[in-house]
């Protein structure tokens, strides 16, 4: 195919099978697979600007932090048709059925080796696209959204999960979830 096909991440959930067969796949073709694990930002981002096409062939994301990460670096994007997805990308992706769609994907893939431009296209847009998220911007939605909260006399209690996110391999952040509440009655109780 005149490519090496890179598997980075862990399988997700359920996706051992999967992992398996694409394993046996690669030991008896001729085709160059890897099998990348525990990546550091460095790493990952590197490979992001490396790549063709970033595939992303999820079931479920949360926000969708890997697409906005190629999307930063202008890689074209081939995802799953799932919201978080079409959220982040809208039209600088092409769109397969995670589930049924292999037909699809092997199309889309097919399309961008036959087309550069289109590749090109997809990764300005996703590029142009992804400028419309910072942590700057974040931030100062949530301090609005604190303060509007506040004006309006809500009871505001939080939960917190701390970790770290990063962008373009580049900017490690501080993230934390945050769930405002209107008012709790007396004999409610926050857990």
């Amino acid at each position: 195919s005149g490519f090496d096909w890179v598997f980075a991440g862990s399988s997700g959930h359920g996706g051992q099978p999967i992992l398996e067969e694409l394993q046996a796949f690669a030991a008896r073709s001729k085709i160059a697979f890897h099998f990348l694990h525990d990546l550091t930002p460095d790493q990952l981002s590197e490979l992001y600007r490396h790549a063709e096409a970033v595939v992303l062939p999820s079931l479920d994301e949360g926000f969708g932090l890997p697409a906005l990460e190629a999307a930063s670096l202008s890689r074209p994007l081939v995802l799953a048709n799932i919201e978080p997805f079409r959220e982040i990308a809208i039209d600088g992706a092409l769109y397969f059925d995670p589930v049924h769609g292999a037909e699809a994907l092997r199309a889309h893939l097919l399309q961008l080796l036959e087309d550069p431009a289109l590749g090109r296209r997809l990764g300005t847009q996703s590029f142009l696209r992804s400028q419309l998220f910072s942590w700057e911007k974040s931030a100062q939605a949530f301090i609005d959204t604190w303060r509007d909260r506040e004006a309006r006399g809500a009871t505001i209690r939080f939960l917190a999960t701390d970790g770290l996110l990063r962008l373009g391999g580049n900017m490690v952040v501080p993230f934390f979830s945050v769930y405002f509440v209107r008012e709790l009655g007396a004999s409610e109780a926050w857990y």
